[in-house]
């Protein structure tokens, strides 16, 4: 394969992810809906590209990057301006197609915890109530001390923390 010249290598796009995260799959699918070729880098398991971010002070994913152009793709706007792709706004959903789609969820998510043995949910959450509760709330991280990735990261044995916010 033809090494790349430094004006391609800058002419890149790269998605830095990690697994699991919402945000860095939605970070994706933008770009190739939009039809935008890009590298897609696991920080996890990418030493190199945990070192790019890293070497531009970077402590989070999802990142969209061109050269040291670069920005935080939780913001669509953003991840068009760094591909170049004309931003036409976000489509927001009526009302009543949201809650169509939430009492769908809902409707979901109450049929499969009914699937869940009772020993499996009382194993999950101690302290768990004869009313079904938790007779306290579980602790909650502070926010400067990792977010979801970050602990699904912990909770899913990688070497590394997780990088979202």
């Amino acid at each position: 394969m033809a090494q790349a010249s430094p004006e391609d290598e800058a002419s890149v796009i790269k998605a830095y992810r990690q697994p699991g995260c919402t945000s860095c799959l939605r970070m994706k699918e933008f770009l190739t809906k939009h039809g935008v070729a890009f590298v897609s880098i696991n920080v996890l398991e990418d030493e190199d590209g945990f070192a790019e971010l890293e070497a531009l002070g970077i402590r989070s994913v999802p990142i969209v990057r061109r050269d040291r152009d670069w920005a935080n793709s939780q913001v669509l706007r953003d991840v068009a301006r760094i591909a170049g792709v004309a931003w036409g706004g976000a489509h927001v959903l009526p009302a009543s197609e949201l809650a169509v789609r939430l009492s769908e969820i809902l409707t979901s998510a109450g049929r499969l915890s009914a699937q869940i043995p009772e020993r499996e949910i009382a194993r999950a959450i101690p302290d768990l109530g004869s009313r079904g509760r938790a007779a306290r709330p579980p602790p909650r991280m502070p926010a400067n001390e990792g977010g979801c990735c970050q602990r699904r990261a912990h909770l899913f044995g990688a070497t590394r923390q997780g990088f979202c916010n």
